[in-house]
């Protein structure tokens, strides 16, 4: 009987699903199936790359704002965001940096069946300003002898560009806030109004800010302009493009592709990237177009050297134009006496063959050397002497354009100069 019992407990126990052996050769066998199969090791998801932005448009570089710098590169890929919508846009930018050139890409990529049409507020006269705007009718005014379209108009459909807008008189910035609430273009001596849809830009160097502060600019104005501010960065911030901007403006003017390592050599770039260059680009293109007639006639040398003569530039820094006023002591009134001397190559120790000089338009005043009046161009104060502005007119027999070359000064600046002038003679 006990027998019969043991062999009933061994059964059971051989039976035991948790303890006994059947049970044990069973996860056993799980084991070793589960060892044979392959291990599936768990794997992070791929990590997902940044967007990275799409290059700019080629428009750009076809009008010569080429860039590496990433701070200018977003500049041009914002403006490419709202260059299709009817908001108006505010460009920032020193002398010289491409406001213009920005405001041509900008109708360029809007794909406005109308014109650009840029308006020179320095140049704006207070008295006709409206009439050029808004047009006019027959008899309206004085020596107004026929109909006549204003600027808006013209812009139909297109874009209105209002260059150097801080320089716009206060009565005209009420005339441009007019149409900017409402739309609408009324001619003078008409007393029929009709609406015109144009895009409008605006651009200035100055603060506006601390115009508005002042009271010299509306505030109301400013803020129906600047509902996209662009920002466009100095040459000195963008030194990387230096290169860039060479061999654009090289091809531009006319240069030959071989030549333009012979002149603008790793040493003379490595000089120019110590500069302020305070016209900015448009500084660069001068030493750039002037380096090319100077080649072929006198070789590459000559050219360098006329590049890494400071003397011989049109822009200077403060400090630099300092310190050749004083090795030619002479006033702003004696201008004329320091070119001639300066031409004739006399007190200067340059090559008179390397004097700059200027293209003027028939008619008018004879090639001028700019450089002794920019050498010699503002007080400590960093404001033009007027009788260094009335003789620079002079000598260009009247001609602002002109006065502007000598000077060594935009178009715009030397109308708003010589505005002044006349302001502050009654």
């Amino acid at each position: 009987m006990g027998e019969v019992q043991h062999t009933e407990d061994l059964k059971h126990w051989l039976r035991h699903a948790q303890v006994g052996p059947l049970a044990w050769n069973s996860s056993r066998a799980g084991l070793s199936e589960a060892s044979r199969k392959p291990t599936v090791q768990a794997t992070a998801p791929p990590e997902i790359a940044p967007d990275t932005p799409p290059p700019p448009s080629p428009t750009w570089s076809a009008l010569g704002l080429v860039t590496r710098s990433s701070t200018l590169r977003d500049t041009l890929l914002l403006s490419e965001t709202y260059a299709a919508e009817s908001i108006p846009i505010l460009i920032l930018g020193e002398t010289g940096t491409g406001k213009d050139l920005l405001a041509r890409g900008l109708h360029d990529l809007s794909g406005r069946g109308g014109r650009l049409v840029p308006v020179n507020c320095a140049a704006a006269q207070r008295q006709l300003f409206a009439a050029e705007l808004f047009g006019a009718r027959r008899g309206a005014y004085t020596g107004a002898v026929d109909h006549r379209r204003g600027l808006i108009h013209e812009a139909s459909e297109g874009t209105i560009f209002f260059d150097e807008i801080a320089d716009l008189d206060p009565e005209a910035q009420g005339y441009l806030l007019r149409f900017l609430d409402s739309g609408e273009v009324r001619p003078l001596g008409d007393t029929r109004g009709e609406r015109v849809e144009t895009r409008v830009l605006a651009a200035t160097r100055r603060d506006l800010h601390a115009l508005v502060a002042s009271g010299s600019f509306r505030e109301d104005l400013y803020m129906r302009l600047a509902a996209v501010i662009l920002v466009l960065p100095p040459l000195r911030d963008r030194l990387v493009d230096l290169p860039l901007l060479i061999e654009a403006l090289w091809l531009r003017a006319g240069g030959a592709p071989e030549d333009r390592e012979t002149v603008f050599t790793p040493e003379v770039l490595r000089e120019l990237r110590q500069r302020p260059w305070p016209g900015n680009v448009r500084e660069l293109s001068h030493v750039v177009s002037r380096s090319i007639p100077l080649l072929r006639a006198r070789g590459a040398a000559a050219a360098r050297a006329r590049i890494q003569n400071r003397a011989g530039l049109g822009w200077h820094d403060g400090s630099h134009g300092q310190g050749q006023a004083r090795s030619h002591p002479a006033s702003s009134g004696d201008a004329g006496s320091a070119a001639a001397r300066m031409d004739s190559g006399g007190g200067s120790g340059r090559d008179p063959a390397l004097a700059p000089t200027d293209v003027t338009p028939p008619g008018r005043a004879s090639a001028i050397s700019p450089s002794p009046h920019r050498i010699l161009a503002k007080d400590p104060e960093g404001n033009w002497p007027e009788s260094l502005l009335r003789n620079a007119l002079d000598v260009a027999k009247g001609h602002v354009p002109t006065a502007a070359r000598i000077l060594g000064i935009s178009r715009s600046q030397a109308y708003r100069l010589y505005k002044q002038l006349r302001g502050s003679r009654g």
